[in-house]
This record gives structure tokens, C-alpha cells and sequence, in this order.
């Protein structure tokens, strides 16, 4: 299946991919909508651009425009979709620049990164053979959100988390003939504040690190439910589960979270000696979205 191409083009250039055959989803009418379904829920449709998503979601769901105007450039935007950004290969540039490694070679190759250059797109947090990330941006923030991808074949659907879409860097868990037909958004988006934030070496490039918060606060401001997940860290989005059960109840302050994110970050993370900045530079930026979120509830 091909959306945009935006990603899949530069795949087959690099000689990760060579389909016989590519199925174009612009004009599936069922991918290509956003609309309220069952129980209240928002369905995005997985050949929706990412244009045409910041669009619908500057007034409903801000923090999903606030990511997007972050991805590429204006122009990619116009033509890649949903589906395709979350779908995107890993940005190791090892595995892009034709090494033999164990991505592209099989199990008798080496990650190159492990001794090479990874300072950057490789993960600091529970990474195996392959010490690549998801680059995708998109999957950080539905996370957050709470999000579920419908998966749909010639037998049947099934709904699964963000996470669970992935069984590696960039690597989706589809069954035979399974493609991503939708994101299912909770009803409940319309109360959440959610702020991203996200470090990268250019603009519209990809997250070296972000860090999404998706907080639905009470009547007095204390966080009813609450969410933090990270890309640029580990293989998938990653959520510190300690973190977001630490701060519920109650309106933390920035300090709070950065001593729970500390302490979960000692036990979790195993970063390479080339890339244990981004421990730090997630710390600071959890703080920074925490100070954001509290700000925007007391406007």
C-alpha cells in the first residue's frame, strides 16, 4: 500500500524496498475521512494527510496540529498521510546507507551502531539487536492520546494500542494481508490538554527526542487521568508507567516530575555511551511540557 510515497520512494532509491506491485489509497473513500463513530469516538482515516489532520484538528485537538507543523515541510505534508507516517523505516543511517547489518543482512550481521555512531537516532531505552527508534512523530502523540489502530483484512478487523502496533524500530505487527484503516481517538479528546515538544537538528526534521503530555484535569484542576510518552528514546513510543501513575490525583509541580521520571529512567533506560544526553534532555523536556500544561489549564 502507498499513500504519500514521501517515505517508500526514498526506500526503494536506498534498495530497503522493491514491490511488484503498489496499491494507492488517495481514493478509498473510508481512509480518507475524519468523523465521529461508536461511542463518541473520532476515526482518522489512515490515507488522511497530514495537512488535511492539522486542519481538522487546530480547534478539537491542538496538539495534533502542534505535531504535525513540526513533520517535514509544507509541501510533504499536502501528500503524506496517516497511515505512512506511522508506518515509516527506521532512520539509522547505517540501515539506510547500505552497511550489511542485522536489519538488512539477517542474524549473522552486526548493528554497527552499537560501535558506530549513535548519538542520534538510536535508543537509550531497551533496545536488542537493533538499537533503532521509531522516528515516527505521529505515533508519540496518539499514544499519548490513548489512541487504538484499526487493522482491517479480507477476514476480518481488529483494534490494537500504538504501541502494540509495533514489534520493532519502525516495524509494524500486521498480519497477512493486514493494513492500517483507521485511528480511533477516545471520545474523551475533546477535555484533554496536550502539549509536544520535541528536539531535532533542523526544522521539520526527525525527533531526536520528543515527549508528549495528554492530561484530562478535574473540576479543580488535579489530573483525572495523564500521560506521558516519549519517541527518540526506545524501539517503540515509550511511557514511563511510574510517571503517569505518580502524578495522578493531584497537580504536580515540574520538580515532582522530574525526580519520578529520574528515578524510573535509572531503572529503565540502558543508553549507549553516545547517546545517554538523552536521558537528560528527556528529563528537561518532561518539565517543560508539565509547566506548559499546568499554564494552559489556568487560562
Amino acid at each position: 500500500m502507498i499513500g504519500g510515497g514521501t517515505d517508500l520512494m526514498a526506500q526503494r532509491d536506498q534498495g530497503l524496498a522493491a514491490p511488484l506491485v503498489v496499491i494507492g489509497t488517495s481514493a478509498v473513500a473510508s481512509m480518507r475521512r475524519i468523523r465521529t463513530v461508536d461511542r463518541g469516538r473520532i476515526e482518522i482515516g489512515a490515507a488522511v494527510t497530514l495537512a488535511e489532520l492539522a486542519d481538522w484538528a487546530r480547534t478539537r485537538v491542538p496538539i495534533l496540529t502542534s505535531v504535525v507543523t513540526t513533520i517535514a515541510s509544507a509541501q510533504i505534508r499536502q501528500v503524506a498521510t496517516v497511515a505512512g507516517n506511522l508506518g515509516q523505516e527506521k532512520r539509522c543511517w547505517f540501515f539506510r546507507n547500505d552497511f550489511d547489518c542485522y536489519k538488512r543482512g539477517g542474524v549473522t550481521c552486526p548493528c554497527y551502531a552499537i560501535e558506530g555512531d549513535h548519538r542520534l537516532h538510536h535508543a537509550a531505552i531497551g533496545a536488542h539487536r537493533c538499537q533503532a527508534v521509531t522516528p515516527s512523530d505521529l505515533a508519540t502523540v496518539f499514544d499519548a492520546l490513548d489512541a487504538r489502530i484499526r487493522l482491517v483484512s479480507a477476514t476480518g478487523s481488529r483494534e490494537v494500542t500504538v504501541t502494540d502496533l509495533y514489534v520493532g524500530p519502525g516495524e509494524l505487527g500486521l498480519r497477512a494481508g493486514e493494513v492500517i484503516e483507521a485511528v480511533l481517538l477516545p471520545a474523551e479528546v475533546g477535555e484533554v490538554v496536550g502539549v509536544f515538544d520535541k528536539l531535532q537538528q533542523t526544522e521539520g526534521d526527525f525527533a531526536l527526542v520528543s515527549v508528549a503530555l495528554c492530561v484530562r484535569p478535574d473540576a479543580e484542576g488535579r489530573w483525572a487521568s495523564a500521560r506521558y510518552t516519549f519517541g527518540g528514546l526506545a524501539a517503540r513510543p515509550w511511557s514511563p508507567a511510574k510517571l503517569n501513575a505518580g502524578v495522578l490525583g493531584r497537580r504536580p509541580g515540574t520538580a515532582e516530575v522530574t525526580t519520578l521520571l529520574d528515578h524510573e529512567l535509572e531503572w529503565e533506560a540502558h543508553p549507549l555511551p553516545g547517546n545517554r544526553w538523552k536521558l537528560d534532555a528527556a528529563v528537561g523536556m518532561a518539565a517543560r511540557v508539565t509547566s506548559q500544561a499546568l499554564e494552559a489549564r489556568d487560562e
